[in-house]
């Protein structure tokens, strides 16, 4: 074999081998951060299921939320129906991909989020 031939060889191989570690620490990294998602997602449902329930054997209590003290990251909640809330934590990286957990409130509990919609609607 030639000197170039194994010059080429070895520089080929070194190539593949960085490629195959970056690879592998680039999965590694979204591995991680879709575990913190997740692990976040619990934590966030845990603390709305508490003031949630907190708020319903209150009665007729304004409650105003703050997942400021929990995450750093951006926490979506959506209601889907009167009994039912969805949280979504998006991935740092990849903002379409997100974690998502529901809230199904107690028998009785209901949201309800008249104030919140137009007269007209």
């Amino acid at each position: 074999m030639s000197e170039v031939h194994r010059h080429v060889v070895s520089i080929t191989m070194a190539v593949a081998i960085l490629s195959m570690l970056a690879a592998v620490t680039f999965t590694l990294a979204v591995y991680t951060d879709a575990m913190a998602c997740q692990k976040l997602c619990e934590i966030v449902r845990s603390r709305l299921t508490e003031i949630i329930m907190y708020a319903y054997f209150e009665r007729n209590v304004t409650v105003r939320l703050s997942l400021s003290d929990l995450a750093s990251r951006c926490v979506e909640l959506y209601v889907v129906n009167s009994t039912c809330i969805e949280v979504r934590v998006p991935l740092r990286y990849f903002r379409g991909v997100v974690t998502r957990g529901y809230v199904v409130l107690p028998e009785g509990a209901v949201i309800d989020y008249s104030g919140l919609l137009p007269r007209d609607f």
